[in-house]
């Protein structure tokens, strides 16, 4: 029902749009409205995410990235997950998708790209974070209802793990009342860039260090982010 869905595109860092072929026809949109905005801040993606919930006026919150593909009825399932009636069970008060990764191929000569172990990243580990273990990341297309999302306060203003907080603000609501967080039967496609840019072991290796520097070693989101992109922190308006 894209009629009553309210569309936010949010550039950032140095994302621009320029040419025709990228322009929005907002009067072409299906969508109840389709809005265009530059994030000019320099908190990274947790600032460009809080930047465009500002402009948002409905009653459920998805945030998006702009490498992921969502599978059909999206809207439908995302309605459904954080509007149920049944008292009996605990209100869901955050979905997401089940991981994937986009394995379709994509260059002119119809040739795979995929380092070894990108199924088992994709299928395994996948699986074991978001449905077994219900640790959603950004890319699984987080939703929750607006009052949630603003009775914590957004996102974490900083460049990294953002996403990772926000998940772990609604999981210690969970430990304290009846709420949960419901992973969707439905796959996502995210990119696979940095898979094939850097192999399967390197990825995995990398993302677990970081997480292992952020929440044990207590390391700055900054610093980590330094990591992840090897880069130095003048960079953190990168979204």
């Amino acid at each position: 029902q894209p009629e009553y869905i309210q569309v936010i595109v949010i550039t950032s860092g140095d994302t621009t749009i320029h040419s025709k072929s990228e322009t929005i026809n907002v009067e072409s949109s299906r969508f109840q409205t389709l809005e265009l905005y530059s994030y000019q801040g320099n908190n990274g993606r947790g600032g460009c995410l809080n930047f465009g919930a500002r402009f948002a006026r409905g009653a459920i919150m998805t945030f998006l990235h702009s490498d992921t593909l969502l599978p059909e009825d999206w809207d439908r399932l995302i309605l459904e997950a954080l509007s149920s009636k049944n008292q009996e069970k605990p209100v869901t008060t955050l979905c997401a998708f089940a991981m994937g990764i986009d394995m379709t191929p994509f260059d002119r000569d119809k040739t795979l790209l995929y380092p070894w172990g990108l199924w088992g990243a994709d299928h395994v580990l996948g699986y074991l974070r978001c449905t077994v273990s219900r640790l959603p990341y950004g890319d699984s297309v987080l939703s929750m209802p607006a009052y949630i999302f603003d009775y914590l306060g957004g996102y974490p203003e900083q460049p990294l793990m953002e996403d990772f907080d926000l998940v772990q603000l609604v999981r210690r609501r969970a430990l304290h009342l009846p709420e949960q967080i419901r992973i969707l039967d439905r796959r996502i496609a995210c990119s696979p860039r940095r898979w094939q840019h850097y192999g399967v072991p390197y990825v995995i290796m990398a993302n677990a260090y970081c997480i292992y520097r952020y929440k044990v070693l207590k390391t700055p989101a900054e610093d980590v982010f330094d990591v992840y992109y090897h880069s130095n922190s003048s960079a953190t308006t990168k979204a």
